[in-house]
C-alpha cells in the first residue's frame, strides 16, 4: 500500500503553522479551480496530487530475501514514485497579504525538512514518513509542465504556488517462499585467519541539498590487488548502504562504481580498524 502522504503533509503543515493558530486554517486537496477559491470560507491550503511518476533511478530488481523457519521467502521491492504536488493558499477575505504570509509560512516549514520527523510528526506517522524524501521546487519539472497554461487549464487566476515532489515507495504485495537448504563449507586453509565483516555508505556531496550529501546507489567489488575477478559483489541498497562478509584479512581494495560517476578504488589496509567503523565512500560525478 502506498504511504499516504496527504495525512502525513496536512499533519506537518498543522504543526509548522502552530505559531499562526493552525486551528484556523483549512486543507484541502482538490483541484484548485476557481470556483473552489470563491467558495472558500477559511484561511486554507490546498494540497493537490497533480502527477505521478516512476523513480527509474532508484528502480530495484532484486527481490528482498527473509529466512521463516524452513521457508526462504523473497518479496518484491517497492516501487518507488514521484509524487508531483502543488501548493496553493486561500485567505477567506481575498487578503493578498494574508495568503503570501500564509505561503512564506508553508515555505519554512517545507525549507526546515531536517526537522521533519523529529519535532512535526506523531509517533503513528513517523515510520512511514522517514521511507519518503522531499525536494522544493523541483526545476526540470517546472519547466517541462507548469506556467500559466496551468492555471489556464484549470479555469483560475495566476497565483503563486509551491511544486513539491515526494518520492515514497509503493509496497509490492508479491512473494515467493521455497524450502531452504542448508549448506556449509569448509576451507581448512582459513581456518586459523580471521574474517571480517565491512559496512558502510556511498554518498555523493551535493553543495545545495540540507545535509549536503545524498545517497548513490553503487555496485561495491571486492578485488585481491593485481587481479581481475571479483570475490564479492553485492549492490548498494537506495540509500548507499552496502555490507560484505567473510573477508579474508589479505583482501585489500574495494572497487566502486555508479552510472554517471567517477569508478572509486579503496585500499583496506587496516582491516580491523575498518570493520570497527562504518565506511562512508564518496563519488564525483562524471
Amino acid at each position: 500500500m502506498m504511504i499516504n502522504v496527504n495525512e502525513i503533509l496536512k499533519e506537518y503543515f498543522q504543526s509548522t503553522l502552530g505559531t499562526m493558530n493552525g486551528d484556523d486554517i483549512d486543507f484541502s486537496f482538490v483541484v484548485p479551480t476557481k470556483k473552489f477559491s470563491e467558495a472558500v470560507v477559511r484561511n486554507t491550503v490546498n494540497i493537490y496530487l497533480l502527477d505521478v511518476k516512476e523513480n527509474a533511478q532508484l528502480r530495484r530488481n532484486s527481490y528482498e530475501r527473509t529466512y521463516a523457519n524452513t521457508n526462504v521467502v523473497e518479496s518484491a521491492p517497492p516501487v518507488m514514485l514521484d509524487m508531483f504536488y502543488i501548493l496553493s493558499t486561500y485567505s477567506n477575505t481575498n487578503d493578498i497579504e494574508q495568503e503570501h504570509s500564509l505561503f512564506g509560512s508553508i515555505l519554512e516549514g517545507l525549507y526546515g525538512f531536517h526537522h521533519f520527523y523529529k519535532d512535526h510528526l506523531s509517533t503513528a506517522t513517523q515510520l512511514d514518513a522517514q521511507k519518503i524524501s522531499l525536494e522544493v521546487f523541483p526545476q526540470q519539472y517546472i519547466n517541462e509542465h507548469l506556467g500559466l497554461q496551468l492555471w489556464s487549464a484549470i479555469d483560475q487566476n495566476a497565483r503563486p504556488l509551491i511544486c513539491l515532489k515526494v518520492t515514497a515507495p509503493l509496497e509490492i504485495a508479491h512473494t515467493i517462499s521455497t524450502k531452504k537448504v542448508l549448506s556449509k563449507t569448509l576451507n581448512y586453509e582459513t581456518l586459523d585467519k580471521p574474517l571480517y565483516k565491512l559496512e558502510g555508505q556511498v554518498v555523493t556531496v551535493i553543495s545545495d541539498t540540507p545535509k549536503n550529501i545524498i545517497p548513490v546507489e553503487a555496485t561495491i567489488k571486492l578485488m585481491k590487488e593485481g587481479e581481475a575477478e571479483p570475490i564479492q559483489s553485492v549492490a548498494c541498497d537506495p540509500f548507499g548502504i552496502f555490507h560484505l562478509n567473510q573477508i579474508k584479512s589479505e583482501t585489500s581494495v574495494l572497487d566502486v562504481s555508479a552510472e554517471g560517476y567517477k569508478t572509486k578504488k579503496v585500499s583496506l589496509e587496516n582491516m580491523a580498524e575498518l570493520t570497527s567503523n562504518k565506511l562512508t565512500i564518496v563519488l564525483e560525478k562524471i
